[in-house]
């Protein structure tokens, strides 16, 4: 049976603030500044089955903010297929993505994320993500992607979560297993097709990407993880060790170089951030250093003086 949530009895003043405590627990979020507070309303509804989670949601327009310390806090592990039904949004977890009626796009939860929804009416189909992962490949292809609406996964995908968000209160725990387990498996289909480029809209095959490019998104997602390696990272993209290294630039200073560099920038400018970051261990353990004397020195070697000597400095504050 549906779990229902709704704005509608609870007074127009305080209808946004009810919202926000039982819809966005998980981001920031606040009304768009075209829509006064009073006039806000939202209505949402889910069904868990086969360990997934069935949306239906309608509100006004918001703006959104899922940081991340949200995706720290909630250790996020799902991949969110949405349907936009009406209205309009756009969405940013380090690829813009603008989704209007009909379109299907993925959502990270792992990945912060921001952006805003116009006034609107969506449905959602919320994946555990070693379930994504198992059939869906490497889920750092999902960043950013659309399905248009007028293209054939597009209303393929779109067609069947509706159908699927339709008739599935009605049916027996077996056969609604089955209804998702279909909607899974042409999930996993349609990513298929448009990563072969077999259906872009306008027929074209979609242009290679940059190699380059790719390990580079790669790490900069993957900095916290202290067991990022060429191997990793060879195999997430499928490539060998051989075309990586020749992939990546020389001008970098090799892969290994660019990850150590990339990591004391993010450790520096939070130190030059000035707000409250704890324990300097904790800094270099957040950001993929196991041990905290040679991140030091590595930190010293970069910008000629100790992680502690910055953070002491009174313009680091």
């Amino acid at each position: 049976m549906w779990n229902t949530v709704s704005c509608e009895m609870h007074k127009e003043t305080d209808a946004f603030d009810y919202w926000r405590e039982v819809a966005f627990q998980r981001l920031d979020a606040r009304p768009r500044p075209s829509l006064r507070q009073d006039g806000f309303h939202g209505k949402a509804a889910s069904l868990s089955v086969a360990g997934t989670t069935l949306w239906r949601y309608q509100s006004a327009a918001v703006d959104v903010h899922r940081s991340a310390s949200h995706c720290r806090r909630d250790q996020g592990g799902e991949i969110c297929v949405l349907l936009m039904r009406s209205g309009r949004a756009m969405l940013d977890q380090g690829s813009e993505m603008t989704l209007a009626p009909r379109d299907v796009g993925f959502i990270d939860a792992s990945r912060p994320l921001r952006g805003w929804w116009g006034e609107h009416s969506e449905s959602h189909l919320v994946i555990p993500r070693d379930t994504a992962r198992r059939l869906f490949g490497d889920l750092d292809r999902l960043n950013g992607l659309r399905l248009p609406g007028q293209s054939g996964a597009g209303r393929l995908l779109g067609a069947q979560l509706r159908l699927t968000e339709r008739l599935i209160d009605g049916l027996d725990p077996a056969a609604a297993a089955m209804a998702v387990q279909t909607m899974l498996d042409l999930i996993g289909r349609a990513l298929g097709a448009v990563r072969r480029g077999d259906d872009l809209p306008d027929g074209r095959r979609s242009a290679s990407p940059d190699p380059a490019e790719a390990i580079a998104r790669y790490i900069d997602r993957h900095l916290d993880d202290p067991d990022l390696d060429v191997g990793r990272i060879a195999a997430a993209l499928g490539l060998s060790r051989s075309s990586l290294y020749r992939s990546f630039p020389a001008s970098e200073g090799g892969v290994a170089r660019f990850i150590l560099h990339r990591r004391l920038e993010l450790c520096r400018d939070a130190l030059l951030a000035g707000g409250p970051i704890g324990p300097l261990e904790d800094l270099a353990t957040r950001w993929g250093f196991e041990d905290y004397g040679a991140f030091s020195r590595a930190f010293r070697r970069r910008f000629g003086l100790a992680p502690s000597a910055l953070r002491d400095q009174p313009t680091a504050r």
